[in-house]
């Protein structure tokens, strides 16, 4: 199992003072093999409209299915057979991205 670690991914434009915190658009760091790389990761919908994308430049990645909590996102990527899983924290999102 190949586990990338989503590390203090910080709000670029999402707002916290809406009833869906996690909505919007983030900015990110994910950890691999010791390297900080940057992403830009987006949210939008709820319960079963709820959705989350990465951006491949200008290809969006998006999600097979998400699910938001007031201060969680556990998103599915069944194309690369992986789920992002991140905790709301201090205006933060932390968490992991899996692929097993």
């Amino acid at each position: 199992m190949n586990i990338l670690r989503a590390i203090a991914l910080l709000a670029a434009s999402a707002s916290i003072a809406t009833a869906q915190p996690i909505a919007g658009l983030w900015d990110g760091t994910v950890m691999v093999n010791g390297v900080a790389l940057p992403f830009r990761v987006q949210f939008s919908g709820a319960g079963a409209a709820s959705k989350a994308w990465f951006f491949n430049g200008d290809e969006r990645i998006i999600s097979t299915s998400a699910d938001f909590a007031p201060a969680a996102v556990n998103a599915h990527f069944d194309q690369y057979n992986s789920r992002l899983e991140l905790t709301l924290k201090n205006g933060a999102l932390e968490g992991a991205y899996t692929r097993d």
